[in-house]
């Protein structure tokens, strides 16, 4: 299993416990896990690379003042319906 690992390093442990078996190695998959951790042969993880699925486009302004303003109110000071403010 070791020398698998390190003829291909891109290989993890499903494709060995594959390997082993068409070479004709009668193993479980659970025994071939245990033991690639057992000897440190883990793959090292590659970061993702982020890719947007849209290119980002600034969103343009307003041309007039006061059409695309969004109005809000504070609630905290209303009294609800049983007398008790929010």
């Amino acid at each position: 299993m070791r020398e698998i690992a390190e003829t291909k390093r891109c290989y993890g442990c499903p494709r060995i416990y594959v390997r082993l078996r068409r070479e004709g190695w009668k193993v479980n998959h659970k025994k071939v896990e245990r033991l690639y951790r057992e000897e440190g042969l883990s793959l090292r993880r590659r970061a993702r690379k982020k890719a947007t699925a849209v290119p980002r486009v600034p969103l343009p302004r307003p041309t007039r003042p006061g059409v695309c303003y969004a109005w809000t109110l504070s609630m905290t000071g209303w009294p609800m319906v049983g007398g008790s403010s929010v």
